[in-house]
């Protein structure tokens, strides 16, 4: 089975998203049976909700979500063939965790957009929330794609 796990700070906003919006591509277009999809934070404070403002951005995809929040750690990233951070930052978190415990898993660890960090919509309104809801139509696919076989 496939593990792909997205990473932001809280675990409240971004990453959460992130998993939603893959999981209802995945189910459209891949057998996602054999694949499995979640989200955690560096700082995040464990079982808090997604932020209302990221439940209404994924809801106008016609996508739910009622995840709750997970922290980030090694025995979590030992389990994740696929690792998509938000941030530069993240990253290097992410590998330096890595690397301190000694996962030794054959993964791919990348920053989601391959240019440029994801803000962090925290505190910043509804439209910022909304087009990274948007941008990750287009830009999950695009990362996971290389990854991933069709089903038949």
């Amino acid at each position: 089975m496939l593990s792909i796990l997205f990473i932001c700070s809280g675990n409240t906003c971004r990453s959460p998203m992130a998993e939603a919006v893959t999981k209802s591509w995945l189910s459209t277009n891949f057998r996602t049976h054999e694949m499995k999809v979640s989200s955690a934070g560096t700082h995040a404070t464990p079982n808090s909700p997604a932020s209302p403002e990221a439940v209404i951005a994924l809801a106008k995809h016609n996508i739910p979500y009622e995840g709750k929040s997970q922290l980030l750690s090694a025995e979590l990233l030992k389990e994740q063939d696929i690792i998509l951070v938000m941030t530069k930052e993240h990253l290097r978190h992410t590998q330096e965790l890595i690397a301190q415990n000694k996962v030794v898993k054959n993964q791919t660890v990348l920053t989601l957009h391959p240019e440029q960090d994801i803000p962090d919509p925290l505190g910043k309104g509804q439209q910022l929330y909304d087009k990274i809801a948007n941008e990750f139509m287009v830009l999950i696919p695009s990362r996971l794609q290389p990854y991933l076989t069709e089903s038949a």
